[in-house]
C-alpha cells in the first residue's frame, strides 16, 4: 500500500472520497473504501486485507488508529471536524437521508428519531454515534506519515488543501504535455469500460506519478458542492439531500443548554483536543 485517506462519519467523507477516487482512475492506482471493520471481518485484520487485495490507496472512513497502527508504511491523509458539528450533522443525516441497507441498526435509531423532538433527538444521537466520537479522540494526531487537515480547510478551500493533500502523496499536480494528459484521460476511459465489462479490459495504460492541471481542475470543478448537491437533489426527485450544509460552526443553532452540557459530559476533552477550543 502506497496511499491512505483515513476520517470519521459525517466528515464529508463521501465527498473527500468521490476526489480521491477519482485521483486514482486517472493515474491508475487501485482503489479500495472500507467503511468499518465489518467490511473486512473476514480476513485477520486490515492489515491482511490490504495485503491480499494488493490495494495501493486505502480510504477507511471510520478510521481506527488501533488498527491503521499495524498497516506497513505508507503516506496518508486524515479529515477531522469539530464533534458539534459532527453530532448535528449526523443527527439530521440518521433523521432523513442516510441508507439503511447495509446498517441495519440505523432503521431503528431514525423510527426513535421520528417520534423525538429535535433536543431529545440531539440527545439520543450523543449516544449512538458513541464509537464515532471515540475514534477521532483516540486518532494518534503526531503521525509524520499523515497530514492532518480539518473538513472545515479542506471545504473553504478545496483545491488549495487538495494540492497540498497530494503534494504529500507525492502525487503533485503539474502540466506536462499532451502525452500524460492523454495517458490519463485514457486510464480514466478503461477504468470505466473495465467496470462496466469486466476483468477483459485493463483498468490503465500506465500508471502514473503525478495528477495533470487540467485534470486537477475538472475534478475539482465536477466536484463543487453546489453541483453536488444539485446532482444530489436530481437523484432524490428533489427530496432532502444528503449533502447538507458543511456549515462551520452549525451546532450553535442547534445545541441547547441540555444538549450541550450532555455532550461535554459524556465526550469530555474532545473539542480541544481536535483543536475546536
Amino acid at each position: 500500500m502506497r496511499f491512505a485517506y483515513y476520517s470519521h462519519h459525517k466528515c464529508a467523507t463521501g465527498w473527500t472520497n468521490s476526489i480521491v477516487r477519482e485521483v486514482c482512475f486517472h493515474t491508475g492506482c487501485n482503489h479500495y473504501t472500507f467503511h468499518g471493520v465489518g467490511n473486512y471481518s473476514s480476513f485477520r485484520g486490515l492489515d491482511a486485507v490490504v495485503r491480499e487485495k494488493d490495494i495501493e490507496f486505502l480510504a477507511f472512513t471510520n478510521a481506527r488508529i488501533s488498527e491503521v497502527k499495524k498497516l506497513r508504511p505508507h503516506r496518508g491523509f486524515h479529515v477531522v471536524r469539530d464533534p458539534r458539528d459532527v453530532l448535528v450533522s449526523a443527527y439530521y443525516s440518521h433523521l432523513y437521508t442516510h441508507g439503511t441497507d447495509n446498517w441495519q441498526v440505523l432503521k431503528s435509531h431514525r423510527e426513535q428519531l421520528e417520534s423525538l423532538s429535535k433536543e431529545n433527538g440531539l440527545l439520543k444521537e450523543i449516544q449512538f454515534s458513541k464509537q464515532n466520537m471515540i475514534n477521532m479522540y483516540k486518532w494518534d494526531y503526531n503521525q509524520k506519515h499523515i497530514l492532518e487537515i480539518k473538513m472545515e480547510e479542506l471545504t473553504a478551500s478545496p483545491s488549495e488543501s487538495f494540492r497540498r493533500i497530494l503534494t504529500h502523496l507525492g502525487l503533485t499536480v503539474q502540466s506536462s504535455g499532451p502525452i500524460p494528459w492523454l495517458t490519463q484521460k485514457m486510464n480514466r476511459l478503461l477504468y470505466a469500460l473495465n467496470h462496466r465489462l469486466g476483468n477483459s479490459v485493463p483498468t490503465h495504460i500506465r500508471k502514473e506519478g503525478h495528477v495533470h492541471t487540467n485534470i486537477f481542475k475538472s475534478i475539482m470543478a465536477y466536484h463543487e458542492f453546489k453541483k453536488v448537491k444539485k446532482r444530489d437533489l436530481k437523484r432524490r426527485d428533489g427530496k432532502k439531500s444528503h449533502y447538507r450544509k458543511g456549515k462551520s460552526g452549525d451546532w450553535r443553532d442547534h445545541f441547547t443548554d441540555r444538549v450541550a452540557n450532555a455532550f461535554d459530559r459524556e465526550y469530555r476533552g474532545i473539542v480541544r483536543k481536535l483543536g475546536y477550543e
